[in-house]
C-alpha cells in the first residue's frame, strides 16, 4: 500500500500542477455556487480529488476549465439532492426565452448572493456559468447534459427571478462549528505565539487528527508531533496567531512579520475540542484562494503558500 500510495502522491502532485492556472476561477466559481467561503474551499477541494479519480475514465480529450466546472457542478447539485435544497418544478422548461440583453450581466453579478440564497441549483448553475463565466450555451449544455434549449429555458427563468423579486444582501454562512471550547482555543494559541510546541501536542487528544488542506492528513498525537508541529517548530518565519470569527466560523488567524511589510495572513486554523481537549486542527495553509479572500476582508495583504509543499 505505501508504494502505491507514493505513485498516487506523485500522480496527483502532477496533475494539480497541471491545473493550477484553472484554481482561481474554479473556486469563484464555487463561492458562487454555495455563498460560503468555508464551503467555496471544500467543494473545491472536492472537485479536485473527484477530477483526479475519474481520470482513468476519461478516454477521451476534454477542456481542462469546462471538465473541472462539470465535476465542481455535479457535486454541488449532489449535495443539494443529499440535503434536499431543490425547489419543486425546477426541471420543468420554458419555451420562451428572455433576450441576452434583457438584464445586464453586471446585474447579474450584482445579484449573486440573491442567486445563492433563492434560485434552485440548475438556474444557478445555469445562469453563473453563461453570464458569469461566460461559458457558451453549448459548453454549458455539455456539462449540464441538457440541451442547449433546456440551458436557455433554465436561464431565462433564472433572469426573471432576479427582475421580479428584490435582491437581499448578508448572507449567512449556513456551517457552523458547534464543537468549540474558548479556553482550549485561548491555550493553543498562546503555545502557538510561544512557538512551544510541546504544550500544543499537551492539548491534543491521543487520537487527534491534523489535516492540512489539499496536502496530508496525519492521525494520533504522537504522529502530529512528530512531523507537522516539528516542522512548524523549526520555522523560521515569525508567525503570531490571534482568534476571530469569520463569517460565523471561531477560527485562529495566523499572521507573517515580514521586514519591511505589513503583516500579512499565512493561513487559518479550525479546531474542533472536547470538553478537555483538541481533537481535530484544519490548517488551510495551502488555500491560497481562501486566504486572498479573508485577506481582502479584513484589509491585510495574504502570502501565498502555493497549493503544495516545495511547490
Amino acid at each position: 500500500m505505501q508504494h502505491l500510495g507514493e505513485i498516487s502522491r506523485k500522480a496527483r502532485k502532477e496533475f494539480e500542477t497541471f491545473i493550477k492556472d484553472f484554481r482561481k476561477d474554479l473556486w469563484k466559481y464555487c463561492l458562487n455556487l454555495t455563498g460560503s467561503p468555508w464551503e467555496a474551499e471544500d467543494l473545491a477541494q472536492e472537485t479536485i480529488l473527484k477530477a483526479f479519480a475519474q481520470l482513468s475514465f476519461v478516454y477521451q480529450s476534454v477542456n481542462t476549465k469546462s471538465y473541472l466546472f462539470r465535476v465542481a457542478t455535479n457535486q454541488w447539485i449532489d449535495q443539494c439532492r443529499k440535503s434536499k435544497n431543490i425547489v419543486e418544478g425546477d426541471e420543468e422548461m420554458f419555451e420562451q426565452v428572455l433576450n441576452d440583453d434583457e438584464i445586464d450581466p453586471i446585474e447579474i453579478r450584482a445579484s449573486m448572493e440573491y442567486l445563492v440564497q433563492s434560485l434552485p441549483p440548475r438556474q444557478r448553475v445555469s445562469v453563473l456559468l453563461v453570464d458569469v463565466f461566460k461559458f457558451k450555451l453549448a459548453e454549458t449544455a455539455e456539462m449540464l447534459s441538457l440541451t442547449e434549449g433546456a440551458v436557455k429555458s433554465l436561464i431565462h427563468r433564472a433572469r426573471k427571478n432576479l427582475k421580479e423579486k428584490n435582491i437581499q444582501d448578508n448572507v449567512l454562512d449556513k456551517y457552523k462549528l458547534s464543537d468549540f471550547n474558548r479556553n482550549i482555543v485561548e491555550s493553543y494559541i498562546k503555545a502557538f505565539n510561544e512557538r512551544d510546541a510541546d504544550k500544543i501536542a499537551g492539548l491534543l487528544h491521543e487520537g487527534a487528527e491534523m489535516e492540512i488542506v489539499g496536502v496530508t492528513k496525519e492521525f494520533g498525537r504522537e504522529t502530529i508531533r512528530k512531523y507537522s508541529l516539528t516542522d512548524w517548530e523549526r520555522d523560521p518565519a515569525n508567525l503570531h496567531a490571534s482568534f476571530e470569527m469569520l463569517r460565523g466560523i471561531p477560527s485562529i488567524l495566523v499572521y507573517e512579520k515580514r521586514e519591511g511589510q505589513q503583516d500579512g495572513l499565512s493561513t487559518i486554523h479550525q479546531i474542533r475540542t472536547s470538553e478537555e481537549q483538541i481533537l481535530y486542527i484544519k490548517d488551510f495553509y495551502f488555500c491560497p484562494e481562501l486566504l486572498d479572500h479573508f485577506g481582502n476582508n479584513l484589509q491585510v495583504p495574504s502570502f501565498s503558500n502555493g497549493y503544495f509543499w516545495n511547490e
